[in-house]
């Protein structure tokens, strides 16, 4: 089945499986306190029964006593109207056989001996368990449905951000991009480009090209730029006169070296400034701590990734 097919379906099917759910344990509670409040009305009866039938005439084998079936009949009466006005789900219809019918039809009956100091009293009690209707609720039907309308507009917003954000895992993704027709650097994920001066942008792409070329090579702030690295930022610039950006003569690529990198750095801090962690191949690294012309550190482009980046107009 498609996935465009189930997401009209997903509130439904949210709002169904939530509401089975709290239904559930809606009416198992439910049950289970109707089974309790049963079995502690039938044991306060039997209690009641225990202290009230000792002064009522029963039957005494020992005493040749027989039973006054009217006499019990007005009592269970009198108990019924007790119970039914507390609204117990209980009722007695017999004590030693003097019955008596009740107006209501009850599906459980029960017989329990009461044992009593002239022996054993048969007693029979009709339960009325509630209408299993009542174990439905509301309330249910309500929470599940403001549940399910938290987790689908929770699920849409989450599927509207994901689609909202590019996919950058894709091994042919390209992250930059550096046009020398608009003299432009471009973030190719956002599309949020910058433009830099001249010789910082010719000297950034002479070292892209030359890290690509010499991965394993070290630049040094305290040596002359490699000649190689000069020779092709002299390349690029000779291209930008071609391409009408600029009509003055080269410059001088070895001085204010920290000045140019500090530029291209500025530069592709903006140009990543919502895509921070695609920066770092591409980013001269900075000195850090003390000694920040030692023999250590080196502004080359180690981890850079041709894959990764396009120059168009060279």
């Amino acid at each position: 089945m498609q996935l465009s097919k189930l997401k009209p379906r997903l509130p439904v099917l949210c709002f169904m499986a939530i509401y089975l759910i709290l239904q559930f344990g809606y009416s198992t509670s439910w049950h289970y306190a109707n089974t309790n409040t049963m079995q502690n009305a039938e044991t306060l009866i039997k209690q009641r029964l225990a202290l009230d039938l000792p002064q009522l005439k029963l039957t005494d084998p020992r005493l040749s006593i027989s039973v006054d079936d009217s006499l019990l009949q007005r009592y269970i009466h009198q108990l019924n109207k007790q119970l039914q006005k507390e609204q117990w789900p209980l009722r007695v219809l017999s004590i030693q056989g003097a019955d008596v019918a009740l107006p209501i039809h009850s599906s459980l009956r029960t017989e329990h001996q009461l044992m009593l100091s002239q022996g054993p009293v048969p007693v029979v009690i009709a339960s009325y368990p509630k209408p299993l209707w009542q174990s439905l609720s509301a309330l249910t039907v309500l929470v599940a449905a403001f549940l399910s309308w938290l987790v689908s507009a929770s699920t849409m917003l989450k599927n509207e951000q994901e689609a909202e954000t590019p996919d950058t895992s894709s091994e042919d993704t390209l992250y930059l991009t550096i046009d020398l027709n608009q003299r432009s650097i471009v973030n190719r994920i956002n599309g949020h480009d910058v433009q830099l001066p001249n010789k910082p942008y010719c000297f950034y792409l002479a070292l892209l090209e030359y890290c690509q070329k010499n991965p394993e090579q070290r630049l040094h702030h305290h040596k002359q730029v490699p000649e190689e690295l000069v020779e092709l930022a002299n390349k690029y610039f000779q291209r930008l006169i071609e391409l009408g950006h600029t009509i003055r003569k080269r410059p001088d690529f070895n001085a204010n070296l920290d000045k140019m990198l500090s530029e291209i750095r500025a530069a592709l801090d903006e140009v990543f400034f919502d895509t921070p962690e695609l920066k770092a191949s591409f980013y001269p690294p900075k000195a850090r701590g003390e000694g920040s012309r030692s023999k250590l550190h080196s502004y080359a482009l180690p981890a850079l990734d041709d894959t990764r980046y396009e120059v168009i107009g060279k």
